[in-house]
């Protein structure tokens, strides 16, 4: 492909990440900031459902990867083409960055209410409550190795049906675009089972790039999380967790396809 449709795949990247960051990212500010009846599962469903539509958009140009995970999984595993690597994880940390800009910029008087109602001040470690907008953390309670394996299941869960449902070789890949439905409804169920624990990242672009915007944002270094949370689990355990699902979806269960 020449640079200008390899420069349409990025644009596309870009879009498609910003697109269902933006609907996620919108559907935890107005639950936070208790501006509807919206409640955690429905939270989720918006998640995945914007996943679903983003991959509707743009996946003809990129595939719709909208994940590091993903572009990683598939430049291992997949046979996408690694010279488009970086360029896909920048689009997606972009696309995911500006999101959070949008959605600040649309509930920042809001969040500053919220903040001031509960005596935050940001910046300090006990002005950290807004930022969960943005970002995710570990839930009370819950140790950061524990939130590493939740992620890490997470995420392979969503990258395995990435595999699954695009597999020209699967008899059971759903045909006609429900491929997206089924990824879409990965991260949902995902989300409201294990969710609660982590804030189910899935994807270090939609956690990364809201984190570094936050940080811009005011935050300052509390952004990045006790013990830097957000540098460890939400990268490498999400990362962790697409390439493992690359591997045994390749390595064992495609493989199984010419036994039956």
């Amino acid at each position: 492909m020449n640079k200008k449709g390899t420069m349409a795949q990025y644009m596309a990247e870009f879009f498609g990440t910003f697109f269902f960051v933006t609907i996620g990212l919108g559907s935890v500010a107005v639950m936070v900031l208790d501006m509807s009846d919206i409640d955690y599962p429905f939270m989720a469903v918006c998640w995945g459902g914007g996943i679903t539509l983003a991959i509707y958009m743009v996946g003809s140009v990129s595939g719709a990867h909208m994940n590091p995970a993903v572009t990683v999984a598939t430049a291992l595993f997949g046979g996408f083409d690694r010279r488009k690597v970086f360029g896909y994880i920048v689009a997606q940390i972009i696309g995911a960055f500006c999101a959070a800009a949008v959605i600040y910029l649309v509930f920042s008087a809001r969040i500053d209410a919220y903040e001031a109602a509960n005596g935050w001040v940001r910046g300090t470690s006990e002005g950290t409550g807004a930022m969960g907008i943005f970002v995710t953390g570990a839930a009370g309670g819950i140790s950061m190795w524990k939130t590493f394996i939740v992620e890490m299941i997470d995420t392979a869960a969503l990258v395995l049906t990435v595999f699954a449902v695009t597999d020209g070789g699967n008899g059971s890949a759903p045909k006609s675009g429900i491929g997206a439905i089924a990824i879409g409804a990965s991260v949902t169920f995902c989300g409201i089972a294990l969710g609660p624990a982590t804030g189910f990242a899935m994807n270090p672009a939609r956690d990364l790039g809201p984190r570094i915007f936050i940080t811009l944002a005011g935050w300052g270094g509390t952004a990045w999380g006790e013990n830097l949370y957000g540098l460890v689990v939400p990268i490498f355990a999400t990362l962790s967790g697409g390439i493992l699902a690359g591997a045994v979806y390749t390595k064992i269960i495609k493989k199984q396809f010419d036994l039956v």
